[in-house]
């Protein structure tokens, strides 16, 4: 056997300091307990536990009731909680005897004898089925399904009318929050329906007063993300076409308003004709259904100063100015 000088057993002060609680096992050596890590996402959950004294450990049997009965937390959720893993939760449960959380009778059943002071337990969450107790006899226990609005109760089967059970399931909190939500989203559709202009007036003033911002945000927003450039380009390339069939049909209109004919050969071909300004033209560069003068005739309706010739009429105009005087003096 290899001879050498035997190592040294680990104790308390061979390891490093740290803040971690430390036991001894059975061998003698010093073991580091991880700490609890709360999760932030649970706070309401945790601030309850406070109010109502319920201790913060995984391993009480009335906190593991406590979350897998009242708040319906599956195991998983719960070792998110603590920040332990899922067989630890599912070992402890074990071990402290607390009825699996699942749709079994015998564990719901189990569950509600624990529980007397419950007056409305939830049974299903998605389907809606509720257990109501009776205010006279607390040992009678009826189904109720909100969504159907039935129970199982002698009142209701009799009489059909909408019996205690019922307004007592409808009153819990979740129940009243769904409402409220349901409320809200249709007053909001109604409201949005009857006060659309005013809704516009108020966004646009908003966006005048805030016009930089906006206009910085977008700017950055459109450089930094491909999928907002995407949708940014398209939205652009639908309101041009929209613009441009818009000012299209009131073009048509304008040329039957001024006659609908080209002022110097008569011809009567709306697509051809184009707009000419007889005493010059005030913007270059711009096709006419873009010009400020065209806009004006669309809101206000001002008599623009032009006429409209063919092609081959204002073609000639421009390449000859004396054109029409010498077509009208022709024979």
């Amino acid at each position: 056997m290899p001879t050498g000088q035997p190592k040294e057993p680990v104790t308390e002060t061979s390891l490093i300091a740290t803040d971690l609680p430390k036991t001894l096992s059975d061998k003698g050596a010093v073991v580091l307990e991880k700490p609890v890590q709360v999760n932030t996402k649970f706070k309401e959950i945790i601030d309850e536990m406070k109010a109502k004294g319920i201790k913060f450990d995984y391993k009480n049997k009335e906190t593991i009731n406590f979350l897998r009965w009242e708040k319906r937390l599956s195991d998983r959720k719960i070792s998110e909680l603590f920040g332990v893993g899922h067989p630890t939760i599912l070992r402890w449960s074990k071990r402290l005897g607390v009825l699996p959380r699942n749709r079994g009778e015998l564990a719901f059943e189990v569950f509600v004898e624990q529980h007397p002071e419950l007056k409305v337990i939830r049974r299903e969450r998605r389907v809606g089925l509720w257990v109501v107790r009776d205010s006279k006899k607390p040992s009678k226990l009826y189904n109720v399904d909100l969504n159907a609005k039935t129970c199982t109760c002698d009142e209701f089967r009799n009489q059909g009318n909408k019996c205690e059970h019922i307004k007592l399931a409808e009153e819990t909190p979740e129940i009243r929050y769904q409402r409220l939500k349901e409320y809200r989203r249709e007053y909001g559709k109604k409201y949005r329906q009857e006060n659309r202009e005013k809704l516009r007036e108020r966004n646009r003033k908003y966006q005048q007063k805030r016009r930089e911002y906006f206009r910085e945000y977008k700017r950055n927003r459109y450089h930094s993300d491909l999928e907002f450039r995407e949708r940014q380009r398209e939205r652009v390339r639908k309101a041009s076409r929209k613009k441009y069939s818009e000012y299209r049909e009131a073009l048509m209109r304008l040329k039957l308003t001024l006659g609908g004919r080209c002022s110097i050969c008569g011809g009567n071909d709306l697509e051809v004709l184009d707009a000419h300004h007889p005493h010059g033209r005030m913007e270059k560069g711009n096709s006419y259904i873009y010009t400020k003068e065209f806009r004006d005739w669309i809101k206000y309706g001002t008599k623009p100063d032009i006429i409209f010739l063919c092609v081959k009429c204002h073609r000639r105009i421009h390449k000859q100015p004396s054109f029409p005087k010498a077509f009208l003096s022709s024979p």
